[in-house]
């Protein structure tokens, strides 16, 4: 029996709406402590980071007082790789990441993990005789490695357009029921993991007249694909409820991404608990789209006034 197969009961979509309320008051709890603050507060440190890490960790069964630590192995992995520097050894640093995951998580693994995680449910299979420890490592590790920066891409991608378009931001307020249907558009919008797809070509081997060698670099260029004009009308423009919407932003096929489920509910969580405790995003200066289509979210810091923000929709 395949990882995958004994990994994905943990990310149905019935399974992962099962969690919702939790997920509502983890957002609900942090949008509330920004809001005792009266104070200017960073929608990136203070909400979107804390707000993911959170999520991932409830539905991986890791103590959350390990978040932090395996953020800052996260952060190790470049956001995309420029063309100028496809030299980049991401078998290196993953292997570093790794090592650093099983430090982190070393007492995890001596303790049962709470029922319905992506822990438990391996430890289950090892007591089974489906898997062995090293096999639940190493998907916890990768597990993590493509949930976490992932993840926080895509709800910064979506905080930065907001405050870039507060436009969207006024209308789905007025009618949040669209709100599913924007975390969709965001998906192939932004195509967050084209920042941390890439490979190696397995043969020499030529693609569309690009001729590649054994072991050369491949990065998937999901955003590109995405964007694709004979695929989706006005590819470059934000537009909720097209009809059209079989992206790649969550892979495909045996590719598909385990995790799918997950990502749409947790970004519609975000978006409805900021907009309701909110109410507009009363920005301190002025933000402005990223020079290239696949930084959106590559910010420092996105700060909000907070101050005397409205319940009302």
């Amino acid at each position: 029996q395949s990882i995958k197969s004994i990994s994905q009961p943990v990310f149905t979509p019935q399974r992962v709406e099962g969690k919702r309320e939790e997920v509502v008051k983890i957002a609900a709890d942090l949008v509330a402590r920004m809001k005792q603050r009266n104070q200017p507060v960073d929608l990136i440190e203070d909400f979107a980071r804390p707000y993911v890490g959170q999520v991932v960790m409830l539905f991986f069964g890791i103590p959350v007082e390990k978040m932090e630590a395996l953020f800052e192995v996260a952060d190790l992995l470049p956001l995309g790789v420029p063309t100028e520097h496809l030299d980049t050894d991401h078998e290196a640093i993953i292997s570093t990441m790794f090592a650093a995951y099983d430090k982190i998580l070393a007492d995890v693994y001596k303790h049962p993990a709470p029922e319905g995680s992506l822990l438990f449910t391996l430890q289950a299979a090892i007591k089974d005789g489906k898997i062995g420890f090293d096999q639940t490592r190493h998907t916890i590790n990768s597990a993590l490695e493509g949930s976490l920066g992932t993840t926080l891409s895509f709800v910064r991608g979506m905080l930065h357009f907001f405050a870039c378009h507060p436009t969207h931001w006024k209308a789905l307020k007025k009618e949040p029921e669209h709100i599913p249907d924007a975390v969709e558009e965001f998906l192939r919008f932004l195509s967050p993991a084209s920042n941390f797809l890439w490979g190696r070509a397995t043969n020499d081997v030529t693609v569309a007249g690009c001729p590649m060698k054994r072991d050369d670099r491949v990065e998937f260029d999901i955003h590109a694909a995405n964007r694709d004009p004979e695929v989706f009308e006005q590819p470059d423009e934000f537009v909720i409820g097209r009809e059209k919407r079989q992206h790649l932003a969550l892979g495909h096929g045996p590719h598909f991404c385990l995790g799918a489920a997950l990502a749409r509910m947790a970004a519609q969580v975000a978006i409805e608990e900021l907009m309701k405790g909110l109410g507009e995003l009363d920005l301190a200066y002025a933000v402005h789209p990223p020079e290239r289509e696949t930084h959106w979210g590559q910010i420092p810091e996105l700060i909000i006034r907070n101050e005397n923000h409205s319940h009302e929709a």
